[in-house]
């Protein structure tokens, strides 16, 4: 039924949302619990500002994921219609083409709510214990997979005013935090700052 096929949806926007909502909110509470737990301080409570920021995201990443996924399905069968290829066939290749897809778009979209998750929870801590913070060091996780900027990144220390300390995700699937430095601590001033061969690329 063609008429049909304009209002077929084969992924619901609301549950997406939830579900990412939920793993934002869980990245959220962590990112809030790891930080405060490592410089000794009091969690910080989530404001409903936060909770309103969390669900504008959670609606863009749900309504992207699902307007590419029912896109794909809506596509892929009209081709099957219009080469005439059987019903069967066609149900087949949607059912294939659109898990390959969703595979590949939660994939994508857990590893970066998670990431920006708990990123933004330590960043709130750090934000209200900043009298105690001199700067940051930033810790990559090191494997066979890790890129090339996130090894050049790894180590790296800035000063807590710096820009760069604003720098979160750097691509897909992207694993680090920013650990602080206390105001205690000693910083070797050859120590501070990222060349611009790196900055430059976020320039």
């Amino acid at each position: 039924d063609l008429a049909a096929l304009s209002a077929l949806l084969f992924i619901s926007v609301p549950q997406l949302k939830k579900i990412i909502f939920n793993y934002q909110k869980r990245a959220h509470e962590e990112g809030k619990y790891s930080a405060s737990k490592e410089m000794g301080v009091n969690r910080i409570p989530t404001s409903a500002e936060e909770n309103k920021l969390m669900n504008i995201e959670a609606d863009q990443i749900a309504e992207t994921m699902a307007g590419t996924i029912n896109q794909q399905a809506k596509d892929t069968i009209t081709q099957g219609v219009l080469k005439g290829v059987a019903v069967a066939g066609i149900i087949s290749s949607v059912v294939s083409r659109t898990n390959d897809k969703a595979s590949q778009l939660i994939t994508n979209a857990t590893s970066s709510v998670v990431a920006e998750g708990i990123s933004k929870g330590r960043r709130l801590v750090f934000e209200d214990n900043i009298t105690k913070i001199k700067g940051y060091e930033r810790s990559e996780v090191l494997d066979d997979v890790t890129c090339g900027v996130c090894m050049s990144l790894d180590g790296r220390i800035v000063t807590a005013d710096d820009p760069m300390a604003q720098l979160d995700i750097v691509h897909t699937n992207c694993r680090w935090v920013w650990v602080p430095i206390y105001q205690e601590e000693q910083i070797e001033e050859d120590d501070i700052g990222i060349p611009a061969s790196i900055t430059d690329q976020f320039d």
